[in-house]
């Protein structure tokens, strides 16, 4: 609160002053009369209780959090969620957001998938979470807030036969036929596999070890280490996957490059190129992370605990695998009860 005094001080400019200490801040205040600086005193005021403005607060996070992650995350996976939490609050005082204001946000966004609500109410707390930090705010307005139950949940997709078959039929379709392939019956990561040498391929113990990842910053490949220690892992290289690797001529540097192995694909390769080879060989849609989930569908199908799955998928938490097998187990059993109605309708 304000500490006023009563007495103004006239300057030699003919002007009145006025200092006052306002949140612990000494603050000189200057009119032509009493009542103008009265007025700036209660403008100042109304100012200090909103505090700034929620889109200042929110993209001096942002800037905080891009030296934490990787550029290709945070332009993939925060970005798109930060600007439509951005564009939302963009006209809000920070100190005027209420827990109600979060509720009608997320009421707001409910047509997203359940997992996308929980992600934007997530960005959400850290936003305010940095206000109260820097001392902007005192409580963190969206610590309670929920987010709705019966939101719909993304589906895992995975393809189907007549995608598969495509894909098994174009190997030789240029570099991206080979890394769909080899997607497919590995379960490994986009960028897992685009950091792959052809050092990183044993064939006497047929295994393929992952060691790093590949992110994108200005269009160039960058190289991390996995984020966790599960991603650190050997996978099984399948007979069928090394006889096709075997058939490659050049055996040196990147496994799937237009350099002949000397360069990973940039991002607008590795992009643009996936995009022309689903649309060459009909699998419009289909993504390199449904390919995953096809490998995991396999593994089940094969009998594959999934205590091993998890360590062939590179899952931190054995949870992730868990929830992977349980929807290949419903979706089995849709399809058979699809299977015996349409038998017993005849």
């Amino acid at each position: 609160m304000a500490k006023r005094k009563t007495n103004l001080y006239q300057r030699p400019d003919g002007l009145y002053e006025k200092g006052l200490t306002i949140n612990g801040k000494r603050v000189r205040f200057r009119g032509r009369s009493e009542k103008e600086i009265m007025q700036k005193i209660a403008a100042y005021q109304e100012k200090e209780d909103r505090g700034p403005l929620f889109s200042d607060i929110a993209w001096a996070w942002y800037e905080l959090k891009s030296e934490e992650i990787q550029p290709t995350t945070l332009k993939r996976a925060y970005k798109p969620l930060f600007e439509r939490i951005v564009n939302h609050f963009d006209s809000k005082y920070i100190r005027q957001i209420k827990p109600m204001d979060i509720q009608r946000f997320l009421a707001e966004i409910l047509t997203y998938s359940q997992k996308s609500v929980n992600n934007h109410l997530s960005l959400v707390k850290q936003i305010f979470n940095y206000a109260v930090i820097t001392g902007v705010i005192e409580n963190n307005p969206a610590a309670s807030a929920k987010v709705p139950k019966g939101l719909r949940k993304n589906k895992r997709s995975m393809i189907n036969p007549q995608q598969m078959q495509a894909i098994e039929d174009n190997i030789d379709y240029p570099v991206f036929g080979l890394f769909a392939f080899f997607l497919l019956y590995t379960g490994c990561r986009r960028g897992e596999a685009l950091a792959l040498n052809w050092t990183d391929i044993d064939f006497d113990n047929k295994l393929i070890h992952i060691t790093k990842s590949a992110y994108y910053n200005s269009n160039k490949a960058q190289f991390k280490k996995p984020k966790t220690e599960a991603g650190n892992r050997d996978i099984i290289l399948l007979d069928k996957l090394s006889v096709e690797l075997s058939k490659c001529e050049n055996k040196r540097g990147f496994i799937f490059s237009v350099s002949d192995g000397q360069q990973a694909l940039k991002e607008s390769q590795a992009t643009k190129g996936w995009n022309k080879y689903t649309a060459a060989i009909g699998i419009d849609g289909v993504t390199p992370h449904m390919l995953r989930h096809t490998y995991a569908s396999l593994l089940y199908e094969a009998g594959v605990d999934v205590k091993s799955a998890q360590d062939l998928l590179g899952h931190a938490d054995i949870t992730t695998t868990q929830n992977i097998y349980t929807h290949i187990t419903k979706t089995k059993k849709e399809r058979t009860a699809d299977k015996l109605n349409r038998y017993f309708s005849k």
